[in-house]
């Protein structure tokens, strides 16, 4: 009977997390698994059959399942729910989610749409707060995501994105006589601080971007 009980508590709590969940936003099974396990004080790996049961109960109603382990709550209209589209959902997870900007376009994609270059990449690639380690690569959104080289706020994320550019980890064949004046270009276009760009490098780039922003400054006042 308690495990019955306990169950009817589980899933309850579940569907009311659900329902907090932004329309869209994928979800694991085991965050589902983990914060059933806190409220009630159980044993993750006890109740990990359960979870999943009661997840498995709801998909198709409350949830659909994006691949194994992973989860949605999709978008209702009168005609339905929407059929998630991976790009967007990893770009909302991982680059402006409810939490505000914790990601940025970056690499090859950021070259293409600055006009460094005029190829266009396999991927989208992206730097994230939600990245720690090595690249993480999405295959059914095309999406390469990257730890960023320090925390991405709304206030430092156009910095890292000419920092990265200065960088050109991929190494980009910019398609331009003129690599310094395309660069000052760029920083006007974002009216980024040379002193605060000077300073990021410093602390989080090699000495290389250093380099080049000094010589990016200096042409920019002569």
């Amino acid at each position: 009977m308690g495990d019955v009980m306990n169950q009817v508590g589980y899933a309850e709590f579940i569907r009311n997390e659900i329902a907090e969940e932004s329309e869209n936003r994928l979800f694991t099974a085991e965050e589902i698994c983990a914060k059933t396990a806190e409220r009630f004080g159980a044993d993750k790996e006890k109740i990990r059959y359960t979870v999943n049961v009661i997840l498995n109960r709801m998909t198709g109603s409350v949830v659909l399942r994006y691949q194994k382990g992973v989860y949605y709550k999709p978008q209702q209209t009168i005609f339905g729910a929407v059929p998630l589209n991976p790009f967007e959902s990893v770009y909302k997870q991982y680059v402006e989610s409810k939490n505000g900007i914790t990601g940025y376009m970056t690499g090859p994609t950021l070259c293409q749409k600055l006009g460094l270059t005029t190829q266009i990449p396999k991927y989208r690639f992206y730097a994230s707060n939600y990245v720690t380690g090595r690249e993480k690569l999405i295959i059914n959104a095309n999406v390469v995501l990257r730890p960023p080289r320090t925390e991405v706020t709304e206030g430092n994320f156009r910095y890292l994105q000419v920092l990265d550019i200065v960088d050109n980890k991929d190494g980009v064949a910019y398609e331009t006589d003129d690599v310094i004046g395309k660069f000052n270009e760029i920083i006007r276009r974002f009216n980024l601080d040379f002193r605060r760009l000077v300073g990021m490098a410093k602390r989080y780039y090699p000495q290389k971007v250093v380099t080049v922003l000094i010589n990016t400054a200096e042409r920019s006042v002569s």
